[in-house]
């Protein structure tokens, strides 16, 4: 039977590989989105992570509460991983492909559970609520209220939505509260029935390639060149442009990827002037199955384009069809780009770096299974792969905390040189929150004249708590 597993986390920050989930929260659902069950957990903060001060802002959480939890890290990912893998699962949250399903895939890949089952195995898929939404915002808005700031600008914000039509009671930022919210919009965008299979629908790979055949329009330019375009549906773009721009449709990548040339972004002229078509920014990547959406080019509302996105637009096309070469040339370039290899990427990130193998996979199923963590350690030195063996051995310096005195002082060795070390870095290059950042950070936030009382209190015992781990390592 199929059902929906409606989520969402609370995180120790915005870093996929460097950060942790806090709180977990979900309800699965029928079909008809009729509870079936519920769950949710706090998990204990791990040793070597530096939380966001922001993210314990908005999700209200003191140091104190860091520590709480009904689980451990690897204990949760255990629990999470079962949950979102059970047969015949689409698991589902707002805005989740964008980043929980991030998190959690990077969370198991740290825990040594597959990353990408929940994806495809066992007839389980992924979702996501807020592009659907969008669409429902556009082109079907009628019976739910759609927020805008005190500034005027549209918000696809769930907390906004959720108060403007009482979705659910509870403070915002809680796993379980948003969970509530995203299943009650879901249940009131599903009484639109025919929109509901529709959108949901981009989410399968096939229908979303078959669509994009279905709905990218050939336009012939001159006698050279055919082009092919659409309109592409994303937050991204922002409500005051009606979350759409024209793009035409520039091939599929050896990464998997469908590419689209936004026209209305970027003058193609003067940067093929000043030598910068190499370096564009208004170029989408989107899996098939994922985010951006791509509707017929006639679906377009005129009134949120404007006169001088439609110049740009037009000014586009014409360089196109007079430079037919040059265009070429973009395009491949585009479809044969690959992110420079950044070295000495930490080892929590390496998820990208291929799949395991069958020989890791079942070491990892006997990891899971030890009695004990020693025997997990012993495992751990078997992994034929350095960078899971230190994934493995991590695990345990992360989540255990009666180690033997031998792995207790390894334990203690890897938890200060996290906390010290400022050259971890991700496979972009970026670097993880240090506790320093995180101190000068926390100074500026608590110098800002409109901070709420409450966040006062969370900041300035996060500053006593920061001073009381790095007294701890040092």
């Amino acid at each position: 039977m199929r059902t929906f597993l409606f989520y969402d986390l609370e995180t120790s920050g915005l870093h996929h590989a460097f950060d942790q989930v806090l709180q977990f929260g979900a309800i699965r659902t029928n079909e008809q989105l009729e509870e079936i069950e519920r769950h949710e957990f706090r998990i204990k903060i791990r040793p070597d992570v530096i939380p966001s001060p922001e993210a314990l802002t908005t999700t209200k959480v003191n140091p104190e509460l860091l520590h709480q939890g009904t689980y451990n890290e690897y204990e949760a990912m255990k629990v999470i991983h079962a949950l979102i893998n059970t047969p015949e699962t689409t698991s589902i949250g707002y805005n989740s492909i964008g980043f929980d399903d991030l998190m959690l895939r990077h969370a198991f890949y740290r825990n040594l559970f597959d990353p990408y089952t929940h994806g495809y195995s066992n007839k389980c898929s992924r979702a996501d609520l807020l592009p659907v939404a969008i669409i429902y915002r556009q082109f079907a808005p009628e019976g739910i209220q759609w927020p805008v700031t005190e500034e005027g600008k549209p918000s696809m914000k769930l907390e906004l939505i959720s108060k403007l039509n009482a979705l659910a009671s509870g403070n915002a930022h809680d796993a379980m509260v948003d969970v509530e919210a995203t299943l009650a919009l879901a249940r009131k965008m599903k009484q639109n029935a025919t929109i509901w299979s529709w959108a949901m629908g981009y989410f399968d790979k096939n229908n979303y390639n078959s669509r994009l055949e279905k709905y990218l329009e050939a336009k012939k330019l001159g006698e050279q060149l055919t082009i092919q375009w659409g309109l592409l549906v994303d937050n991204k773009l922002g409500g005051l442009n009606g979350y759409q721009a024209p793009v035409l449709y520039l091939g599929f990548t050896g990464m998997k990827q469908h590419l689209y040339l936004q026209l209305d972004r970027t003058d193609l002229e003067a940067a093929d002037q000043e030598g910068t078509l190499n370096e564009l920014n208004c170029v989408w990547r989107g899996k098939a199955g994922e985010p951006p959406f791509i509707l017929p080019f006639d679906k377009l509302q005129s009134e949120y384009i404007t006169e001088e996105r439609r110049a740009l637009m037009s000014k586009n096309i014409q360089w196109i069809k007079n430079n037919p070469q040059s265009f070429e040339q973009l395009r491949q370039f585009q479809i044969d780009f690959r992110y420079a290899e950044v070295q000495n990427v930490d080892e929590d990130d390496r998820i990208y770096q291929g799949f395991w193998e069958s020989k890791v996979k079942n070491m990892n199923l006997s990891f899971h299974q030890a009695k004990d963590w020693n025997e997990k350690y012993d495992i751990a030195g078997l992994y034929p792969n350095e960078t899971v063996r230190t994934l493995a051995r991590r695990i345990l310096f992360r989540n255990e905390e009666r180690l033997s005195p031998e792995l207790g002082a390894q334990q203690m060795e890897f938890i200060t040189e996290r906390w010290a070390d400022e050259d971890i870095i991700d496979k972009t290059g970026r670097p993880r929150l240090t506790a320093q950042k995180a101190l000068e950070r926390t100074e500026e936030l608590l110098q800002e004249e409109d901070l709420a009382d409450d966040n006062r209190q969370i900041l300035e015992e996060y500053m006593e708590w920061l001073h009381e781990r790095l007294a701890n390592f040092y």
